[in-house]
């Protein structure tokens, strides 16, 4: 979602990134930027700093990067952290924060499938890591915040 005061229109202002819920046990990471959306919303007209935050910017929010982790965390398994893909005949799921392709594989991370930290067979392999990199190639964003709670 993108909230600009000219939202149909790409008006080369500084552009802004809420993000939450790459880990799908990390519920309430998606109601951050909701709430903060939601401000944005609601202020518009009437608060002059929150007013002039989105007259001045372009504020993309995703607040959900991995739906059906989150889905299969809420109904199923309530630690469960990565997304559903299949890997193979025994494991499912990629952590999404651990699927960029900044530093992949370093560091805090898993080459096993059946890690909670497995960061895939290489970068970008996951749907949700592929799309975010597309908006953020797109948009060029000056500045990001990602929302992460346990």
């Amino acid at each position: 979602m993108k909230v600009s005061n000219n939202p149909g229109v790409d008006q080369k202002k500084p552009t802004v990134l809420i993000d939450g819920a790459h880990h799908a046990r990390e519920w309430i990471s998606v109601e951050v930027p909701m709430e903060t959306l939601k401000q944005l919303l609601e202020g518009y007209g009437k608060d002059e700093r929150l007013t002039k935050l989105v007259d001045d910017h372009e504020i993309w929010f995703v607040p959900m990067i991995n739906p059906d982790g989150i889905t299969y965390s809420q109904t199923k398994s309530k630690m469960w952290r990565k997304n559903r893909r299949p890997i193979d005949s025994r494991n499912f799921g990629v952590d999404p924060n651990r699927n960029y392709g900044y530093h992949w594989g370093a560091a805090c991370s898993s080459d096993s499938p059946s890690s909670d930290t497995y960061h895939g067979k290489g970068p970008f392999t996951e749907a949700e890591t592929l799309a975010m990199k597309g908006l953020c190639d797109r948009e060029h964003f000056q500045a990001s915040i990602s929302f992460h709670s346990y």
